[in-house]
């Protein structure tokens, strides 16, 4: 399997969640200009939050199998991406 089909494999999946999570954003806006219950707005935000977090950790792992693919194929920046998958793993966590 090629990086590219990889990239694309997720992406669709990615863009579904991202537009989700645009929706759920707009609900948001709603729910404070209706000055709904703080409760149910936080229970919002943190469906959100873990939403952004699922998209990252596909994102990570999208990013991990073009690093091993690289390794495998004696790609000679393994390393330089590795220590870029390293970063963002660090970021999302």
């Amino acid at each position: 399997m090629a990086e590219d089909e990889i990239v694309q494999e997720h992406m669709d999946n990615i863009m579904v969640r991202l537009r989700r999570v645009e929706g759920q954003m707009r609900g948001l806006q709603k729910m404070v200009e209706e000055q709904r219950p703080c409760a149910d707005i936080v229970t919002q935000v943190s469906a959100a939050m873990g939403a952004m977090k699922r998209i990252a950790a596909i994102m990570v792992a999208c990013s991990m199998r073009q690093a091993v693919l690289k390794a495998e194929n004696g790609g000679k920046d393994a390393d330089k991406e590795l220590n870029k998958l390293m970063d963002a793993f660090a970021k999302m966590a």
